[in-house]
């Protein structure tokens, strides 16, 4: 978007006094951002993107009111765009995750098919990832000093 969102808001409802401004309006400017594509990528706006932009007209309507340049917020009641929730793509998925911890487990019990020096080990890196949700970088670099059991965080 070459001007803002807000600029565009504000060119949207024109000349009109801010106390004629309805929720009405404010709705439709989100229908514009969530239909509105970016001629530089093609691509729709994320909805993070959408939402950051209804904030603002949402935060400028608060001011306004606050400040008594009017006596209700048209915004107040406008619901965000529903963010898209997508699984990490480098995640390990289930299936191949409850194989390695069958098979770390059976190593713990001495009857694995294979010997690994630290089955332990193997063990809790299996169940960090699982459960913590950590990067397999941050994983790789992580040592005993950096974990605090009385921060309970």
């Amino acid at each position: 978007m070459t001007e803002t969102a807000f600029d565009y808001f504000i060119q949207r409802i024109g000349d009109r006094e801010l106390v004629d401004i309805e929720l009405r309006d404010v709705a439709l400017y989100r229908d514009y951002l969530e239909a509105y594509t970016s001629p530089r990528t093609g691509r729709p706006l994320a909805p993070a993107s959408v939402n950051k932009r209804i904030k603002t007209v949402q935060t400028f309507f608060r001011w306004a009111v606050h400040q008594g340049y009017m006596d209700r917020d048209p915004a107040e009641a406008l619901g965000l765009t529903r963010l898209r929730v997508t699984p990490h793509k480098k995640a390990i998925p289930t299936d191949a995750l409850t194989a390695m911890l069958a098979a770390v487990e059976a190593q713990l019990a001495n009857q694995g098919p294979w010997v690994t020096r630290t089955p332990e080990r193997d063990h809790l890196i299996l169940v960090v990832l699982a459960n913590a949700g950590v990067r397999r970088s941050d994983l790789a670099r992580l040592r005993i000093s950096d974990i605090d059991l009385n921060a309970r965080e």
